[in-house]
């Protein structure tokens, strides 16, 4: 018959389940016997069984801690297990449900009885079956959610979003306040002229390896790199208070890496490398925008090209704050203030130069 209802049996010498065994062959069911533990595992992971039925006569602590082992293991977990005890006392049914038995028969066997609890286990697990695959297909969605939001965030953050999904609303487009940071790495643009190619991307490559630990060290959103500028902030997909300190100190730690990796390279050539970082705070609509193929989460509008254009200014080891981001940071850093000329703006715009963090962000009390 097809789909038969599947049940193993585990037991030893044993007559009474030998009949019961027969029985259930002759009325249609597909029976696996075996009388060690271990087997019953390998079985139990290997086949989508209705039903175990374990004697107690296999030696009392035997069956018992197969039946905790067949509970324990989460291929098998959701079987209904059958104890058979050919003792009327107490003693053996309270260990044998102690050990994870979902029902108890006293030998000897009604072979009938037997088949009703085999109908009713099998109600049982189809419903069990169906909340196992549930779990697995959430499981496997969160897996992707979290591989998906682990490339844009760090590790925490991703964890965050995927338990609590309500705080991934701007995905849709909304307007947020952030800070925006953009990092250019100073010289690349003769460095790789002059280098093998294999090299350049090899350079890059480790550059950008480094500073994207430190962007998700600081819980800051990686966006995008764009030849050798990368662009990050803080905010968005979660909210985020001290973003702009965030973002500081984010900034001020890869000029501090950018300086151990400049001062382990072995090539007086490579020293001229260097990182311009320019930082900005204020309004941007963020969400995921772009083809229905291909799209990306991103923030967009005037806070942004602020920052892109103040990465330009920054001369190489330097970053330079809008006075939008200063303000919310003032009594944190010590700055120098310029009056730079920027494309698109008619008046000079303020500038700071971050001379020093005075107060380092505690990470572990950003929310």
């Amino acid at each position: 018959m097809e789909n038969k209802s599947r049940v193993m049996m585990l037991y030893a010498e044993n007559s009474e389940m030998d009949i019961l065994g027969k029985f259930l062959d002759r009325v249609g069911y597909a029976v696996d016997r075996t009388a060690q533990s271990e087997d019953a595992l390998k079985l139990a992971g290997a086949s989508p069984y209705d039903m175990i039925v374990i004697d107690y006569g296999l030696k009392g602590e035997d069956a018992c801690e197969a039946c905790k082992k067949l509970k324990d293991n989460p291929a098998s977990m959701y079987i209904p297990v059958l104890f058979v005890t050919h003792e009327t006392g107490h003693g053996d049914r309270i260990a044998a449900l102690d050990a994870g038995a979902d029902d108890i028969l006293n030998a000897p066997i009604d072979t009938y009885e037997v088949v009703a609890r085999m109908r009713s286990f099998r109600r049982i697990s189809v419903r069990a079956k169906e909340v196992l695959r549930k779990e697995l297909m959430i499981d496997t969605h969160n897996k992707l959610l979290r591989r998906i939001i682990g490339s844009y965030v760090s590790p925490e953050i991703a964890d965050d979003l995927v338990k609590n999904p309500e705080k991934i609303s701007a995905v849709g487009g909304e307007t947020r306040q952030v800070t925006v940071m953009f990092a250019d790495i100073r010289n690349f643009t003769a460095f790789s002229a002059s280098h093998d190619p294999k090299e350049v991307v090899s350079m890059l490559n480790e550059i950008f390896e480094e500073m994207s630990t430190v962007v998700f060290k600081y819980k800051g959103t990686l966006d995008n790199f764009m030849g050798d500028c990368m662009m990050a902030f803080w905010g968005a997909p979660q909210p985020m208070e001290e973003h702009a300190h965030m973002a500081v100190c984010c900034a001020n730690e890869m000029q501090e890496r950018m300086a151990a990796i400049r001062n382990g390279w072995e090539k007086d050539e490579y020293y001229t490398l260097g990182l311009g970082i320019g930082i900005n705070t204020g309004p941007v609509v963020v969400g995921n925008i772009g083809h229905h193929t291909f799209k990306k989460f991103t923030a967009i509008g005037s806070t942004v090209n602020m920052a892109s254009r103040l990465e330009t200014q920054a001369r190489r080891n330097c970053v330079l704050l809008s006075d939008a981001t200063r303000v919310l940071v003032a009594d944190r850093i010590i700055t120098e203030a310029f009056m730079l000329d920027i494309r698109g703006y008619a008046e000079k715009v303020k500038a700071y130069s971050l001379l020093k963090v005075k107060k380092q962000v505690k990470l572990d009390e950003v929310a």
